[in-house]
């Protein structure tokens, strides 16, 4: 279906999130909303602004785009990014949601954001080195660093475990 929309810009899909209200997909034209059950668009928003990635955390959807995150109530229907709650982040960043009110913003680092009283705040650094690889798992998270260390983290975001994978030294014959 967006293949096939006609619109004038870029259709270029830049991420996908699940929830239980169905598919969200990060789009270069807005996102859009697929019913998993019927395999059809529910909805979908063009504000002519690159979403660069997206998430369900309770009952907010959190895009990423040109720089802020925009906060939309999943109930309430938006015509333009300018009528959301925008918070300056300054960042491109993968977002993976933990909770009703808190979801992890990847940026090269790896964090915890809350969703407070229409606001952001910070909650757990989890990764300062090269957090990259993050993957939905049963019962959380998992993801690597630069140093070759792979975590899993629980529902909430917390680590849980830790592994240091070893070096491989080749012979040379």
């Amino acid at each position: 279906d967006i293949y096939n929309a006609s619109l004038s810009g870029s259709k270029k899909i830049n991420d996908i999130s699940f929830s239980q209200y169905g598919t969200f997909i990060a789009t270069d034209f807005g996102y859009v909303l697929l019913n998993d059950k019927k395999n059809e668009v529910k909805e979908s928003r063009i504000y002519n602004s690159k979403i660069y990635s997206l998430c369900v955390a309770g009952n907010y959807l959190v895009l990423n785009s040109g720089g802020k995150l925009y906060l939309e109530l999943i109930d309430k229907h938006y015509n333009s990014l300018s009528e959301t709650i925008s918070v300056s982040i300054n960042q491109e960043a993968k977002m993976y949601p933990l909770s009703d009110d808190e979801f992890l913003f990847e940026t090269g680092w790896l964090t915890s954001l809350r969703i407070k009283n229409n606001d952001l705040e910070y909650g757990l650094l989890i990764s300062d080195n090269g957090a990259k690889n993050v993957q939905k798992v049963k019962g959380g998270y998992q993801f690597s660093n630069n140093n070759g260390v792979y975590y899993r983290l629980n529902e909430k975001g917390q680590k849980v475990s830790s592994i240091t994978m070893p070096v491989v030294m080749h012979n040379s014959l």
